[in-house]
């Protein structure tokens, strides 16, 4: 009985939280977006086509060697400094001494728990 009750106080309570209307506009922004695993590298590339663009939205960039898998983080405010340019579809040499390999950029863009490989068309 004692469950029952508490139950019904937490859903009555929900239901009044819901009913103010800040709550139901924050619902309905949310409700209809896309799930971002979901999303191709040609719609994340809209959301951030420069480095600065990665930068201000809180990107995390990493560089990877497949050669001899060296994985590093890459500081956006160096690059945007320095090239300001485009990390995506770019590669770079591997700067562990010795490895002759080419790095690849990988993006995780925020809100998402995995990197994605800086590679993709030109968005249209």
């Amino acid at each position: 009985m004692k469950f029952q009750q508490s139950y019904f106080a937490r859903r009555n309570r929900v239901q009044h939280r819901l009913d103010k209307p800040e709550h139901l506009r924050n619902m309905a922004c949310t409700m209809g977006s896309r799930n971002l695993d979901r999303w191709s590298a040609e719609d994340w590339r809209r959301t951030a086509e420069t480095v600065a663009k990665m930068r201000a939205s809180g990107w995390d960039v990493i560089s990877h060697c497949p050669k001899c898998n060296l994985t590093m983080r890459v500081d956006l405010a160096l690059i945007e400094r320095v090239s300001g340019g485009v990390l995506w579809n770019r590669q770079s040499k591997c700067r562990r001494i010795g490895c002759t390999g080419m790095v690849e950029f990988q993006g995780r863009p925020p809100r998402l728990h995995r990197h994605i490989p800086l590679r993709a068309k030109w968005p249209r």
